[in-house]
């Protein structure tokens, strides 16, 4: 069950990596609007492996069938809560070791902005498939 969780979120952790190697290498630095993908794709990230995750519990009856309205707002609550624990991760950081991950108010909240832009653009490719069943009883 852990080999297949960390391959689940496998995306996410490279991401990670990658974003390791490049505060290590002063990246960001030199190319400050890399964040901005970055968060972008944390949040598309994030999303894909939630839904992964949510589809291998109820695979395994640990977790209830949702429809697919139920599923996209629990995707969009759980991305959030990453893109919130992501920035106080970055505050504690700042806190702790005096770093600047978080050089101002609205950094921080376009961050988030931006890690939610890229979880609703998933979510809405993986709803796109399910939406007409969905809206089909209602339409009738």
């Amino acid at each position: 069950m852990i080999k297949k969780l960390f391959r689940i979120f496998s995306l996410p952790f490279g991401l990670f990596c990658f974003h390791l190697v490049l505060v290590f290498l002063g990246f960001y630095k030199r190319h400050p609007w890399i964040d901005i993908p970055m968060h972008v794709l944390g949040g598309v990230f994030i999303a894909y492996s939630l839904n992964l995750a949510i589809t291998y519990f109820q695979e395994r009856k640990l977790a209830s069938e949702l429809n697919i309205l139920s599923r996209s707002v629990f995707l969009f609550a759980l991305t959030s809560s990453a893109a919130v624990i992501w920035e106080f991760g970055e505050f504690s950081l700042d806190f702790l070791f005096g770093t600047v991950a978080q050089a101002s108010l609205e950094d921080t909240m376009l961050d988030m902005f931006l890690g939610l832009v890229g979880g609703t653009a998933l979510i809405v490719i993986l709803a796109r498939g399910s939406i007409k069943d969905y809206l089909e009883p209602i339409t009738k």
